[in-house]
């Protein structure tokens, strides 16, 4: 499966189709700016980016080659600039780069990448290609300690593999889920036999999230469950929960959609906001 998946990123890379978008990309994200100045090869973009001066260092301008076609978000966070793109529709791509002069620490692969309030942590789902097998496709959860980053040797295997024109990695952070990843910190799809699909609205509540998953156990046996996962002693001592949702609660799920999962803070309580015509309902799921 390995062998096969690595193929399918290979041909993926090589045969995606880019989008047309403005040549002019401009945006800003607490006061970082970029811009896209052109397309510098095949498949290859090169956008500038503009950090003012900051803790009495001085304003920077550097520009960075990269697959995205579009930058998304791009946060300082300590000594890097965390940069969130996306290459059409086909990927989103993560490059951390040193804020001082854009040099390149670690970039790889992903689907939706969303960082903690305090951007300690990226989470974000393995990467795998659009057209993969469908009986192969399920998400793996990962997080990337941002703390990391100034411990990755200028020579890292990530990074050579970015400056030798090789397809960016994927296998990036710590599988935190479904729990079987976790407990065997593997990045395979579908470990434990079933297919997982995660959705895309994570909750924060300071170093611990909240998710939603969606499990096909055969064609008519879907179960949902709410997962909580506490990162405060760090990835690698995360505590990982699941719990499954009533019938009752999936019943209205499926039937009004799921507008919102969120935190009650004066009950302390999770709860879900359905999508419904005449305004929302709210339930509550746990303690």
């Amino acid at each position: 499966m390995t062998c096969k998946l690595i193929a399918l990123v290979t041909c993926f890379i090589w045969t995606m189709v880019v989008p047309s978008v403005p040549s002019h990309l401009l945006a800003l994200s607490e006061q970082v700016t970029w811009n896209r100045l052109r397309q510098a090869d095949m498949g290859i973009y090169e956008f500038v980016f503009n950090i003012p001066s900051r803790d009495k260092q001085p304003a920077v301008t550097f520009k960075l080659k990269t697959m995205a076609t579009e930058i998304d978000q791009a946060e300082i966070v300590g000594d890097y600039l965390a940069v969130l793109g996306s290459i059409g529709t086909s990927a989103h791509i993560i490059s951390f780069v040193a804020a001082r002069n854009g040099e390149a620490k670690l970039t790889f692969l992903c689907w939706n990448p969303a960082l903690s309030p305090d951007k300690r942590y990226l989470m974000y789902k393995i990467f795998y290609p659009r057209f993969t097998d469908p009986e192969l496709i399920s998400d793996v959860m990962a997080v990337y300690d941002l703390s990391a980053l100034a411990t990755i040797p200028s020579n890292a295997p990530t990074t050579a593999r970015l400056k030798s024109g090789q397809i960016p990695p994927s296998e990036v952070g710590r599988p935190i889920y479904p729990e079987s990843n976790f407990r065997q910190n593997s990045f395979s799809l579908q470990l434990d036999g079933v297919p997982h699909n995660v959705d895309t609205r994570y909750l924060w509540q300071d170093e611990k999230v909240v998710l939603l998953d969606e499990i096909t156990r055969s064609t008519n046996q879907i179960e949902m469950r709410l997962v909580q996962v506490n990162l405060s002693k760090g990835s690698d001592k995360a505590t990982v929960k699941s719990t499954a949702l009533s019938e009752d609660v999936v019943r209205r799920i499926k039937k009004h959609g799921l507008a919102a999962i969120k935190l009650d803070k004066e009950k302390g309580k999770l709860i879900i906001e359905y999508t419904q015509p005449q305004g929302r309902s709210l339930i509550d799921l746990l303690q």
